[in-house]
């Protein structure tokens, strides 16, 4: 891995927001796996449904927005 990767890392841990630097390419591993998984659900439903209105999209990306403030908390 490049430095500058490890080093980003290495600040979770000491932030406490992972255990080991491990943890941290393990949660950031598993966190791309998500993002992957959800972009394929949302292609398939849009395959069998059509595009999803942007609406739709502006209401999901400020809950989003409104869950990850509520995580910070």
């Amino acid at each position: 891995m490049e430095p500058e990767v490890i080093q980003v890392a290495r600040e979770d841990v000491e932030a406490g927001r992972a255990a080991s630097v491990s943890a941290a390419v393990e949660d950031a591993i598993k966190a791309r796996a998500r993002r992957r998984a959800l972009r394929e659900a949302l292609e398939m439903r849009e395959e069998e449904h059509g595009p999803i209105p942007e609406e739709a999209k502006a209401w999901a990306k400020k809950e989003m927005k409104r869950v990850r403030a509520e995580r910070r908390k």
